[in-house]
């Protein structure tokens, strides 16, 4: 019972600290900022030579390298 108060309460602190964040950001000229392009990649079972920035060359990555 202690768990699930303790996460219901911490649920509740997220929203309310997302709830009175600014929405969007100004930057020093008062346009917008522009949002970061910003792509997150997964792979499962990716060992490190399998990217050209650590060495491989079997696989061409230079988008991601």
């Amino acid at each position: 019972m202690r768990l699930v108060s303790t996460f219901v309460v911490t649920l509740l602190l997220g929203y309310s600290a997302r709830a009175v964040t600014p929405e969007t950001q100004t930057d020093a000229s008062g346009d917008k900022a522009s949002k970061p392009n910003i792509v997150v990649i997964m792979a499962d079972d990716v060992s490190w030579e399998a990217f050209g920035c650590y060495g491989g060359e079997d696989y061409r990555t230079p988008r991601l390298d």
